[in-house]
């Protein structure tokens, strides 16, 4: 590639030119080094969401990268908190998206946050900001939305009246169906039955009756 000197300077545009070793008075070749000098304040950079210095030259790439599309991952705080908390008191270092200590929530990413109660909750808070220890924003509650419960005991709500139908439970309709009422009630001496038969009398003859047991003589 050849590089002619008068038609860079006719451009206007160069405010420095510094030539390299190749640069000889009548040639200009692939080894000239050609630096177009412009001060760090005419570029532009928007690192509000970042904080990012304009000198993190890789990460801010890294940014800029990642901003050409959604980018989606996990999370995970130590504790078993309301997840807001152990949120905001998480050291995050060593994380991918971390910034320090703090997680980067940049506004094309799509997170989801779990911690020991099993629970992953999507982020639904604002966007272009840090969470965590030394970020730059305080998760709330109602940031997150629950996804999934990994485990029965932090289902919200499993205590509540009527909060398990029966018909959820395979075979239990059909089991209390066959079951056997027995109220005793203001009954004085009497025993509650637990059991019903149907039987021959000789069978019945021939065993040790249970006075929680009602026999019916058939045949």
């Amino acid at each position: 590639m050849t590089v002619e000197l008068d038609d860079v300077l006719k451009s206007g545009d160069i405010e420095e030119i510094v030539m390299g070793p190749g640069y000889t008075p009548d040639k200009q070749t692939e080894a000239a080094i050609v630096n177009h000098t412009h001060p760090a304040t005419v570029i532009t950079y928007d690192n509000s969401g970042s904080g990012l210095a304009a000198n993190q030259t890789q990460a801010a790439i890294d940014e800029v990268v990642s901003g050409g599309g959604v980018i989606e991952y996990g999370a995970t705080a130590t504790g078993a908190n309301a997840i807001e908390v152990d949120v905001n008191a998480m050291d995050w270092t060593g994380h991918a998206h971390a910034i320090g200590s703090a997680l980067n929530i940049t506004v094309n990413a799509i997170v989801y946050f779990s911690n020991d109660n099993g629970v992953v909750y999507k982020w639904m808070g604002q966007k272009g900001v840090t969470v965590g220890l030394g970020g730059s924003y305080v998760t709330l509650s109602t940031d997150y939305i629950a996804l999934s419960v990994g485990s029965h005991n932090t289902l919200a709500g499993r205590s509540d009246a009527d909060g398990h139908p029966t018909a959820a439970i395979t075979g239990l309709d059909t089991a209390l169906g066959l079951a056997l009422h027995s109220d005793i009630t203001g009954i004085a001496g009497a025993v509650k039955i637990a059991n019903a038969v149907s039987l021959t009398q000789a069978a019945y003859d021939a065993l040790t009756p249970d006075a929680a047991t009602l026999y019916i003589i058939v045949g």
